[in-house]
Formats: structure tokens, sequence, C-alpha cells
């Protein structure tokens, strides 16, 4: 899997880009068929390496939350709020790093090497989402909850981890899935558009050609 060709603000086709992902990012959070199991992260991480501008990879998950918090559940203090929209933001910034980071050359010279040295960055990145989310929300909760659902102690900080734990499970899952199903479709994608604009320049594509009149006896 290689990287996406970098697309700029400027360009209409990238706000169309920008509005599909979108809109997939809220359909899959209120539609989710697990807890926790969103294409958040995934089409953050894509917008990330997709975008040249990082504000348009921040901007996204803030438009999904914002959108899709119309048809859920409210949150229960702005501590989570703040919580959850700092965890969905960050991919943005650390998915430019891992992901980019490994395209150094401009996609230049790519080959099998660095095909899979940019998949490994893609489920570094994956992994990170879930568990920072899993690590920063659980805190929030435990501190919203401390001396009533939870202890306010470490045991009772421990026991609120503990008890997230298959959250965890099924975000990371979903995160991996998402990010497979997103950046597996983009290289379709890319592959298939490199192959059709080869097509096109061949030789054979642009001779003319003759077919032989053969004249027919009467």
């Amino acid at each position: 899997m290689l990287p996406p060709a970098r697309l700029n603000a400027n360009i209409p086709a990238t706000w169309s880009i920008f509005a599909a992902l979108a809109l997939l990012g809220v359909l899959g959070r209120i539609f989710q068929p697990q807890w926790n199991v969103t294409p958040i992260a995934a089409v953050t991480l894509f917008a990330a390496a997709l975008f040249a501008q990082r504000w348009m990879a921040v901007l996204l998950p803030c438009v999904i939350l914002a959108v899709s918090n119309l048809f859920l559940a409210d949150y229960s203090s702005r501590v989570e709020m703040l919580a959850v929209y700092v965890c969905f933001v960050a991919p943005a910034f650390w998915g430019t790093w891992l992901i980019t980071g490994s395209n150094t050359s401009k996609n230049a010279n790519l080959g099998a090497g660095h095909g899979i040295k940019f998949t490994a960055s893609i489920i570094l990145a994956s992994v990170a989402s879930s568990t920072l989310f899993y690590v920063v929300t659980n805190f929030a909760v435990w501190l919203i909850r401390r001396g009533n659902a939870y202890e306010d102690s470490l045991a009772g900080l421990l026991e609120c981890y503990a008890a997230a734990v298959p959250f965890y499970r099924w975000m990371l899952q979903g995160d991996l899935l998402y990010c497979g199903l997103v950046f597996g479709s983009a290289a379709v994608l890319q592959r298939v558009g490199k192959w059709q604009h080869a097509a096109s320049n061949s030789p054979r594509s642009t001779e003319r050609h003759y077919c032989p009149v053969v004249a027919q006896k009467k």
C-alpha cells in the first residue's frame, strides 16, 4: 500500500473528497455496529495523508463530531466532550508525521519496501489513536465520577480502565478495519487510475488503425 497523492485546498475536487469523508464519518458514528466502532480515526488519518493543508485534517473530525452529536445523546460534562474532541483531532497531527513522514521521497521511486513501511505506519497510527482515546477519555470518566461510581484513588482509576477494556478492544478492531477499508480502497482507485492513464498514453492507443477493404466478388 502506497501513500495517496497530496491534494491542495484550492482544488475543487478536494472539498468533494472532504465532504465524502465527513459523510462517511457521520453515518459511521450514528449507525456504529458496536460501541466505539466508528470510521472517525480512519478518515482523519487518511485526511492527514491526503490533504496538503493540515488544518483540513483537523477540521474533518470536528465537523463529524459536531454533526453526529445532533443525533446522539449529549455528553455528561464539558470535560468528557473536550476529551473526545482532543482524542479524535490528535490523529490529524501524528498521522501527518507517521504516514507522510514515510514519504520523504515525495512519491518518487517508491518500491515494495516503501509500501510495507507505509502500511506499517498506518497500523501504528491506528493503534495509537485507539490507545489515546482509551487512556484520555476513561481518565476523564474517572475524574467526573470519582467518589460516586469509582473510588477517588488509584484503585478507582484502575477499576475504570478495567471496565473500559471491552470498549478499547472494539475500538481497536474498528479503527484497524476502517483504516484497511479507507486506505485500501484509495490504493485500488489510485492503481486503477494509473492503469487507465498508462493505457490512454500508450503508443497502441494513439496510433491509427486501418482496416483493409476486401473486394467482394460479384
